[in-house]
């Protein structure tokens, strides 16, 4: 992009008290990795968050950059997004809070990048808020899945009058045309999708924005959402994920996540080394709960071995 440019990015997240700390770990090492000459400021959608651990991130945020960094915090009442469909156990209505940002931000804000709790920013944003801007609602990246009519897209996708073909993206990272969502009411047309079609939902809000914004979004390089697909689908949770890039951003997509016991990826290492530049540093899951939960894993797995055997 040519002409001057506005040395503030902002970047929204979504969180209650339970992800307090991996929410930090986005929070700094997008702050660490950022040209130190732009000011970034954070937009925290937040649940049930006490002031002590609203220091807490605060003080991870200081830790990494003290100066060209601000946390502006905005309580959202669950009542308004709790009649919305939860889709996977390892999720809750926050999943849901993103599509307030429009609403919530300041009415100067016009872009937003949105990024999830479960990421480890390798690289620097100010290259992805300064080259994908486009009049399109959003610019995100391909999901895994690939396009809407493939499992794990859109199920309704026929009577929708969508092409087969039209890929479907993954929200865990969006930049947001905040301006073009206000406009068009946006977040409005999403959220009547999700409630008259919470039956047909597999990803949350992912298909409820996919469905809505089929045609109006952009597509931007995999680099920005690197996601972690699950070990059967990379030969093991030894293997390094494939085509990996240096200096983009790291997605846990699935419902093992880092911080939690039997988190096998090779990936976590990455996510626990940024947990050490926050205010959570050194901090580790105890050893008898790793232990417990792997082996019921274990068990899990040779009892599904054998039954199929014995029942033949």
């Amino acid at each position: 992009m040519s002409g001057w440019q506005d040395p503030t990015i902002h970047v929204v997240l979504a969180s209650d008290e339970k992800y307090a700390m991996p929410m930090s770990v986005v929070i700094c090492s997008a702050a660490f990795n950022c040209a130190p000459d732009r000011l970034l400021r954070f937009h925290i959608i937040e649940s049930g968050f006490s002031e002590e651990s609203k220091q807490r991130v605060h003080r991870s945020l200081t830790g990494v950059r003290s100066r060209n960094a601000q946390i502006d915090w905005y309580p959202v009442a669950m009542k308004s997004i709790a009649d919305l469909t939860i889709v996977h156990s390892h999720m809750n209505s926050l999943i849901y809070a993103r599509l307030l940002a429009p609403r919530l931000l300041p009415p100067d804000v016009d872009w937003a990048l949105y990024i999830d709790s479960d990421v480890v920013v390798e690289g620097d944003v100010s290259e992805l808020w300064d080259a994908y801007k486009s009049e399109k609602s959003l610019s995100a990246v391909r999901d895994r899945i690939g396009l809407v009519s493939q499992p794990g897209g859109l199920i309704n996708f026929e009577q929708l009058g969508i092409d087969p073909g039209t890929p479907y993206f993954n929200s865990g990272v969006m930049l947001i045309n905040v301006a073009r969502w206000r406009e068009q009411s946006i977040s409005e047309k999403v959220f009547s999708y999700l409630r008259s079609h919470g039956h047909l939902l597999q990803a949350g809000d992912q298909d409820g924005l996919n469905a809505i914004l089929h045609n109006d979004w952009l597509e931007i390089p995999g680099r920005w959402n690197q996601q972690i697909v699950p070990r059967a689908l990379r030969g093991g949770s030894d293997v390094a994920l494939p085509n990996r890039i240096e200096g983009g951003i790291l997605h846990f997509i699935t419902g093992e996540k880092p911080w939690a016991p039997g988190c096998e990826y090779i990936e976590r290492q990455h996510f626990y080394d940024c947990l050490d530049k926050t205010d959570w540093r050194g901090w580790r899951i105890p050893l008898w709960r790793e232990s417990y939960f792997l082996s019921r894993r274990a068990l899990g797995k040779l009892r599904r071995s054998i039954i199929p055997a014995t029942s033949s």
